[in-house]
């Protein structure tokens, strides 16, 4: 069956190495950190990760805009940790097979997209920019040649947009210019909570009581 899907890749740079440096106990405990932050992101914005791929993580979504949202934040948590990440993005079809395996040029190309990416850096594919939250950008680097793959791809680049007046989101720490927030809400003393999403503010409110703007 062909479905329309977002699909991403994280991988821990130099997890090897750091393996080696530090041992395998400092190394797993990394590892744990990480995987713990992705579960808890992508459960929170309705994206599932389809497979652990040792250091690193395949991710899927019908729609591509909570993935990026996911990769957003996912890099913005681990901007200050031991090993930085890097991240591969597309959206197409594939051909989803025995109900969770998905087969096509589109996740072989978020792949390498992922592959070509620097440490901190997430590389979108065709299209992908359509779908960027309001306070994310794309900047575009120029030419991107990836083996097997016809003719000249973009090196897109995924980042949070420079903001004036950053507010962090009470849920994901993102800092969100309240001109660019999904919603907006009053706390308890009367001052102003920003969402970056419909998805942090439904979290925020299941767990604290605030008068939408």
């Amino acid at each position: 069956m062909e479905v329309d899907r977002s699909f991403a890749f994280v991988d821990l740079c130099g997890f090897t190495a750091y393996t080696e440096a530090n041992g395998s106990s400092v190394a797993t405990q990394l590892l744990a950190a990480f995987r713990l932050a992705v579960r808890d992101i992508a459960s929170r914005r309705g994206v599932r990760i389809a497979k652990w791929l040792g250091d690193g993580a395949m991710i899927v979504g019908v729609e591509p805009q909570p993935v990026l949202e996911l990769l957003l934040e996912v890099e913005h948590r681990a901007a200050n940790n031991s090993l930085a990440l890097r991240h591969g993005v597309t959206f197409g079809k594939a051909i989803l097979f025995e109900g969770d395996d998905y087969i096509g040029s589109v996740v072989n190309l978020a792949k390498r997209l992922c592959d070509a990416a620097a440490p901190h850096e997430i590389l979108v594919g065709p299209d992908v920019g359509l779908y960027v939250p309001p306070w994310g950008q794309i900047d575009d680097e120029g030419e991107l040649l990836i083996k097997g793959f016809e003719g000249v791809l973009r090196r897109q680049r995924l980042e949070l947009r420079t903001m004036e007046h950053p507010v962090p989101d009470p849920v994901c720490g993102l800092p969100i210019d309240p001109e660019l927030a999904v919603a907006l809400a009053l706390d308890d003393d009367g001052g102003p909570v920003v969402f970056c999403s419909s998805a942090c503010e439904l979290t925020w409110r299941s767990s604290t009581a605030g008068n939408l703007f």
